[in-house]
This record gives C-alpha cells, sequence and structure tokens, in this order.
C-alpha cells in the first residue's frame, strides 16, 4: 500500500463504530488509489478513459489460471469466495484449451 494511503486505511479500520464513517473513509481511499492509477496509465501511454484498476485484478487472476495455480489459492488470494473456486476451474478449462 502507498505510504500516503496508509493512515487512510487506518482510519477507516478504526471507525468501526459508525459504518458510515467507514465507508466515507474507504470511499476516500479508493478514490485516491483509482487517481494514482489513473496518472500511472498515464503515464505509461494508455488511455485512462479506457482501463480501470479492477482489471489488474481480473489479470494476475487470469495470470495465475494460466500458471497452473492452485485455484482455492487464487480464490483466497483475491478475496473471493472459495465456493467461486468451482467458477474458476471451468474458466482454467476455457485457457487450457485456448493456449494448447
Amino acid at each position: 500500500m502507498q505510504p500516503s494511503l496508509a493512515p487512510l486505511s487506518r482510519r477507516a479500520s478504526k471507525s468501526q463504530a459508525d459504518p458510515r464513517s467507514r465507508r466515507a473513509a474507504l470511499i476516500v481511499l479508493l478514490k485516491k488509489a483509482d487517481h494514482s492509477f489513473q496518472r500511472a496509465a498515464a503515464a505509461a501511454g494508455v488511455d485512462p478513459a479506457k482501463v480501470a484498476i479492477y482489471g489488474l485484478r481480473h489479470t494476475n487472476i487470469v495470470r495465475q489460471i494460466l500458471a497452473a495455480a492452485p485455484v482455492r489459492v487464487i480464490a483466497v488470494n483475491h478475496h473471493t469466495s472459495v465456493s467461486r473456486a468451482t467458477e474458476l476451474e471451468k474458466g482454467r478449462e476455457q485457457f487450457d484449451t485456448v493456449s494448447t
């Protein structure tokens, strides 16, 4: 996590008593992270309007599937429920047929 975002993350986790303030702090955190991502995309020569930070998660999942990582490990690492592991396994079969 970027050092500039760490205080916001701590503030968001400390405000457990009031879900509204916790949600507001998380929204601020996400907006700052998205802004940083957009700046990085622009610096890389990619149109920030055509990419989203969420795409990095998807890309990472696909790369791990193609590398034959254990599906349950992928699910846990990406905060996906273990019940979704079956769907990921089906997705792996699709990628296996494409890559062969």
